[in-house]
């Protein structure tokens, strides 16, 4: 866990660029995995995420048993700007989201922006 400071979101930024896609993927799938063995749970899984954890939700919602993501501000989506590369490939494979999908976009987002260094 980052901390909610510039030092964390220095960090974060950084990861963000430096970690391999697959492994975010393998994360979202472990966590999956990890809430429906849970006794807790019924078996319905969904996804919400805020700035980069946006874009992870929306990745995470590419599998399967997800039936439903909200993603807040899904940080550079746009840009193809997620893992160490140059291109990532989240809105290529938006047709593999078969659950509900809803993306909240804003004008100005001045917590992410200013927590990210922006």
């Amino acid at each position: 866990m980052l901390p909610y400071d510039q030092a964390g979101a220095d960090r974060g930024n950084a990861n963000k660029i430096t970690k391999e896609l697959a492994s975010y993927d393998a994360d979202a799938r472990a966590v999956l995995d990890y809430l429906k063995a849970h006794p807790a749970c019924t078996g319905k899984l969904g996804v919400l995420g805020i700035c980069i954890g946006g874009h992870l939700s929306f990745r995470a919602a590419m599998n399967p048993d997800v039936l439903a993501a909200v993603c807040f501000y899904a940080t550079d989506i746009h840009k193809h700007g997620l893992g160490k590369g140059t291109h990532d490939n989240s809105l290529d494979r938006v047709r593999e989201i078969r659950g509900e999908l809803l993306l909240i976009w804003a004008g100005k987002i001045p917590t992410c922006r200013a927590r990210a260094g922006r």
